[in-house]
């Protein structure tokens, strides 16, 4: 029985490999197989491969920065994909950034984006308070097609948003693990905040997590100023407590 037992594993095992090149191969020759990366999970000799595998698809990028591993020098581990090539080709962007130091997502931004339509940009998860990031931080992207940004564990200066917040945003998600206090002077008053809502035209949805908006020192004005952009439809309010 010995030897029928074995010829049986033999048979199984070379059916299973039979099996995973196959699977391999269907992978290799299935572009839309390709499409989502997470880049610095990758190392840098294998990604002008991967990246061919993905022909003509559209690009899902996802970034996580590790303070103690890339630092500031997470824009040398991104080279890869700080391609022309690569870049007209990214349609969603989900990028954990290590505050205070923007250098990688800066370079990726910097890049020429015409199909980006999905940004998300979060503070590193070791931090549980919120920042406020001035716009010059994130460079001068041009995002003119952008529809939908979410923003988690930071603020911008709510008088001066910068460049990320472009007129083309159908979708707008503000929030953070932990909210500031209510006296905090970094929350923007309500006048100020549909000041900075008039900047988006065409925002349909807004989520706010434990972000809320200051009174208004004077009614009148609360109620001249408080307007949402005309094609919005959906205001989403959560709190932690």
């Amino acid at each position: 029985h010995s030897w029928r037992q074995a010829s049986l594993l033999l048979e199984i095992k070379c059916w299973n490999w039979r099996l995973i090149t196959f699977s391999f191969q269907v992978a290799r020759s299935s572009p839309s197989l390709w499409r989502s990366h997470e880049c610095l999970g990758i190392p840098p000799r294998m990604a002008a491969d991967l990246i061919i595998r993905s022909r003509n698809n559209l690009l899902q990028l996802s970034v996580r920065e590790n303070v103690s591993v890339y630092g500031s020098a997470s824009e040398e581990a991104l080279s890869p994909w700080l391609d022309d090539r690569v870049s007209t080709r990214v349609r969603e962007i989900d990028y954990h950034f290590v505050p205070y130091r923007q250098n990688g997502m800066r370079a990726l931004l910097a890049q020429n984006m015409p199909s980006l339509r999905v940004l998300t940009l979060s503070v590193f998860c070791k931090y549980s308070k919120y920042f406020t990031i001035p716009g010059q931080e994130f460079g001068t992207p041009s995002l003119g097609q952008l529809e939908s940004l979410r923003c988690f564990g930071w603020f911008p200066v709510w008088n001066s948003p910068g460049p990320l917040f472009v007129g083309s945003l159908t979708y707008l998600h503000l929030g953070s693990s932990r909210g500031p206090k209510a006296t905090d002077p970094s929350l923007p008053s309500i006048d100020l905040f549909f000041t900075f809502l008039s900047s988006l035209p065409n925002l349909e949805r807004l989520d706010l997590f434990n972000l809320f908006p200051l009174d208004s020192s004077s009614a009148a004005s609360q109620h001249s100023t408080t307007r949402f952009p005309s094609p919005f439809k959906l205001l989403h309010v959560l709190a932690d407590d």
